[in-house]
């Protein structure tokens, strides 16, 4: 991550490899896999996914993982909300406001 974040959230969930979704200044959300390195405190990340269908910067992201329902939700300037596939990282729908 080589650029200013304003809200960084780490998710992990039972049988599922955690991530860190990243938003910073912009309409861009970024989604990478959290590996653990050893005892030491360190990890990587890999698998690095943008999700990008926002047209104005993006205010915040909430994970929603209750039985069939599993999506990231992410809420922006530009009025709308999307949601976003919890395993695939894919876009599923949008909700927009006034």
């Amino acid at each position: 991550m080589n650029k200013p974040c304003h809200k960084i959230v780490f998710r992990a969930f039972p049988n599922r490899k955690p991530r860190l979704l990243v938003i910073g200044t912009s309409p861009i959300i970024d989604s990478y896999l959290f590996v653990p390195m050893g005892s030491n405190g360190l990890a990587s990340l890999s698998d690095h996914k943008t999700m990008c269908m926002h047209t104005d910067y993006v205010r915040d992201i909430i994970t929603i993982n209750d039985g069939p329902s599993r999506f990231i939700v992410s809420a922006s300037l530009d009025k709308s909300v999307m949601f976003w596939d919890l395993d695939s990282m894919d876009f599923k729908f949008k909700r927009t406001g006034r």
